[in-house]
């Protein structure tokens, strides 16, 4: 957890004003939260996040922990640009620069614009017959980047995701022999399961070619050559005494 901005003191006046701000008394756990999730901001932001908390409040309920650091954020970083006004400015571009001038065209947007049109492709807006269609994209990119650069802003440092650098393999247990010792007790579990399987599949084998072969007199003829040599013993004695 990140350094707190704020003492519990200076907390407690904003908690003090949330609640006359509703007419709803904090408990002391909803205490503990907010200020576990709110103590990161500065003292001067958290009061003016709290005044506008208020004032956006419809209802006697106090303000969620999102909303005021929505709040808080918005004073502190600005909103941002609407997707029609930044494809306005790429529009722009796309008459002042053209196709050659990538490089000096995206420079001259903002980060957020800059991604949207890389998305869509410079090249293919500087030659669609139907720019509608890219501006329909552009707006859906813009849009999407521009969510997510929001919800980023609300999260404390510590708590905002991060983009991981591979697949981990490794397993989250501290006991690393007891981790091998279940694979091998897995492993041992399935060694008997799979010899017995390939011997009943010989066995299914053996006795089907057996079966598969007949004699003179049709009926079928064992895979054991003893047991063939004994019944054409007994074919011929039978066709002899006939």
């Amino acid at each position: 957890m990140s350094e707190p901005k704020i003492t519990k003191q200076e907390f407690a006046l904003v908690a003090a004003y949330l609640s006359a701000g509703v007419s709803r008394q904090m408990s002391k756990d909803q205490m503990r939260v907010y200020y576990d999730t709110l103590c990161d901001l500065p003292n001067e932001l958290l009061q003016m996040a709290a005044r506008r908390a208020i004032q956006e409040q419809k209802e006697n309920f106090l303000p969620s922990v999102a909303a005021i650091r929505g709040y808080a954020s918005e004073l502190a970083n600005g909103m941002l640009p609407t997707a029609a006004s930044e494809w306005e400015l790429v529009r722009a571009a796309v008459r002042r620069f053209g196709y050659p001038q990538k490089s000096e065209a995206l420079a001259t947007f903002r980060p957020l614009t800059r991604a949207a049109v890389d998305s869509v492709g410079w090249d293919v807006i500087c030659a669609s017959e139907s720019i509608a269609t890219q501006a329909a994209q552009f707006r859906m990119a813009y849009e999407g980047a521009a969510n997510r650069e929001v919800s980023m802003r609300r999260i404390s440092q510590e708590l905002r995701p991060r983009i991981a650098v591979g697949p981990r393999m490794t397993p989250r247990i501290e006991d690393r022999a007891e981790v091998l010792k279940l694979v091998n007790n897995f492993a041992d579990g399935l060694t008997p399961a799979i010899g017995v399987q390939d011997e009943d599949q010989e066995t299914v084998s053996a006795s089907t070619s057996g079966t598969n072969r007949s004699g003179s007199n049709g009926r079928p003829v064992a895979a054991n050559p003893e047991g063939n040599k004994a019944n054409g013993q007994q074919d011929r004695a039978g066709r002899s005494g006939r």
